[in-house]
């Protein structure tokens, strides 16, 4: 089971800034989930993800809501 991450109501940059600071101390292999309602984590999850070497799991979209499950490097 992932770890969650609600990042639903925030804007642009909050939810990849959530994420980051979920990642801490994480280790690798550890899987976490994030839902968000900004349109522009689409861009910004996949790309933070990139940039830190961790790997998208999925990204789906359910009404306003964006789920990404991501796993750690």
């Amino acid at each position: 089971m992932p770890n969650k991450i609600d990042a639903t109501g925030l804007q642009c940059p909050l939810p990849v800034l959530r994420l980051a600071r979920g990642c801490r101390g994480l280790t690798s292999g550890t899987r976490i989930e994030i839902k968000a309602t900004d349109p522009m984590t689409n861009i910004d999850i996949p790309h933070w993800l990139q940039e830190q070497g961790h790997r998208l799991i999925t990204q789906k979209q359910s009404g306003d809501t964006y789920y990404f499950v991501l796993e750690i490097k």
